[in-house]
């Protein structure tokens, strides 16, 4: 066998007037049996980051949606991520952009696998733009190079779940503290420390005075009175003093759990409840953790990623996906 290698050169011109660039035609039979287009490749992207298919899976379901007209292999749609990505580097810096200009930023990080290690793929993003980030570690050095909170000003104010990174002395915008996060850890006190009555008290006040806000909002009030304000700070004191009443400062695991939850209430106890003294800023960091639910099932199905590179691929191309569709783009 003779193995003949021949490389064939098309030309490429471009305008002088408008810049446009025009190609030569490649005859037919110079080029592969299969040529996929763009609606192929999106299927299979669009079942992999946000349907989170194993890529076998994601080829099997192609085959059938085509009744056995094509068979994508797995490493051909393996690809499609890189290009993709690399195709999406302009639109992730205007994405970036228009993230660090936002009054309101909400942000989280979840743990992925990457090739058996631990890594991180944090989300920061609004009810309209998602940018996602993969990264080997979990600390500031990653966060500093995603180039958003360094930047952010005074004037924005950060959701997230008690990331304590985010009181760094470096970083200039507000904080506040998602109080979903904070009832959660006021039902555990209450399931494990039954006689400690405080816990359970203070998720129901908090529970109560959020629906009467939501009910002033419906009624066009865009703040409670002062008289209000002070009474609710009020019962929260007294209930946090309650609390500490009921701790028994022993070596209990749950006692000890109580302290650190007593103590990290009244300390940043302006970050939790801002949303009482303020109605346009929201009450939980759900919008955040609704983002990176469908990370945590692809770790299931899928077990890891097989790089940080390959990570931060899927990262670009869920950023576009995901932003297109929360703003009503197929």
């Amino acid at each position: 066998v003779v193995v003949v290698k021949k490389r064939h050169h098309f030309h490429s011109y471009e305008c002088m007037e408008c810049g446009a660039v025009y190609r030569q035609a490649v005859p037919h039979d110079l080029k592969e049996e299969n040529q996929y287009g763009s609606g192929v490749k999106s299927l299979a992207l669009l079942l992999m980051d946000m349907g989170n298919v194993s890529v076998n899976k994601a080829c099997r379901i192609m085959e059938g949606l085509s009744q056995q007209e094509i068979h994508p292999s797995g490493g051909y749609i393996i690809k499609q991520q890189k290009k993709a990505a690399k195709a999406l580097e302009c639109f992730e810096k205007e994405l970036l952009n228009e993230i660090t200009r936002q009054e309101i930023l909400y942000w989280d990080d979840t743990v992925i696998m990457i090739s058996t290690a631990r890594g991180c793929l944090r989300f920061y993003g609004t009810e309209n733009l998602a940018l996602y980030k993969a990264h080997l570690h979990k600390d500031k050095e990653g966060i500093d190079s995603d180039g958003i909170l360094p930047v952010l000003p005074v004037e924005t104010v950060v959701m997230h779940g008690h990331n304590k990174v985010n009181y760094n002395e470096t970083y200039s915008f507000s904080n506040i503290e998602c109080n979903a996060h904070l009832l959660r850890d006021l039902q555990k006190i209450k399931d494990n420390l039954p006689d400690h009555a405080w816990a359970g008290e203070m998720k129901d006040f908090i529970n109560n005075i959020y629906k009467e806000r939501e009910q002033a909002i419906t009624e066009g009030h865009e703040s409670f009175t002062e008289e209000k304000e002070e009474s609710i700070f009020r019962k929260l004191n007294q209930l946090l003093l309650k609390g500490i009443g009921n701790n028994k400062n022993n070596d209990s695991y749950y006692d000890n759990e109580e302290r650190k939850l007593l103590n990290r209430i009244a300390k940043y106890k302006s970050n939790y409840f801002a949303w009482v003294t303020n109605f346009e800023l929201p009450f939980t960091n759900n919008l955040s953790e609704r983002s990176l639910r469908g990370t945590k099932s692809k770790m299931k199905i899928s077990g890891q990623f097989q790089s940080l590179e390959y990570a931060e691929y899927y990262a670009s191309v869920k950023s576009y996906i995901e932003t297109c569709y929360r703003n009503g783009i197929d």
